[in-house]
């Protein structure tokens, strides 16, 4: 009885085996090229007074300057710029702008002061949140704005300092 219970076993294993079936698939992937940045004009607050109390001065987006605190003046010969940046990407993905999220200090080499709070616009209004999606034609433009703090101590000079705004795709 046992050999017949292997035996059936055995011929059910060939049936199955006599009954399999082979597909084949691909497999694929598609390249994209990186997206590219470059900055077209720097973040620039402009020309202004040494404040008596501690100040705080924004630059949209847009590029208009105010003071949002403080007694800090504004002076009209220099208005300052908002910072723009061109980017090539996919065109119809989307992408992340990462801005920094905390403090930057900019320096004369003797004092320095804070900027803070980056925010972006694309350039046709579409998008000041992430994620942003990249036009048909595969290249967009964004502005970048920010916050300056500025002490009562702070000395005549220019003031500059690096900061990063690194693109990456969803």
């Amino acid at each position: 009885m046992k050999n017949i219970f292997i035996s059936s076993l055995i011929l059910l294993g060939i049936t199955f085996s006599a009954n399999a079936q082979t597909s084949t698939s691909a497999a694929s992937a598609n390249l994209i090229a990186a997206m590219t940045i470059t900055n077209t004009q720097v973040l620039h607050f402009g020309d202004l007074t040494i404040p008596t109390t501690a100040s705080v001065v924004v630059m949209s987006t847009a590029g208009s300057r105010s003071v949002s605190s403080g007694d800090v003046v504004l002076i009209s010969s220099d208005v300052g710029t908002e910072a723009t940046f061109n980017m090539t990407g996919l065109a119809a993905s989307t992408y992340d702008i990462t801005l920094p999220s905390s403090d930057v200090t900019i320096t004369n080499g003797v004092q320095t002061m804070l900027v803070n709070t980056f925010l972006f616009l694309t350039t046709d209004a579409s998008d000041a949140a992430n994620p942003v999606t990249v036009p048909a034609a595969g290249s967009d433009s964004f502005a970048v704005g920010a916050t300056l703090n500025m002490g009562t101590d702070e000395i005549a000079g220019s003031y500059t300092g690096d900061y990063d705004v690194t693109l990456a795709y969803n």
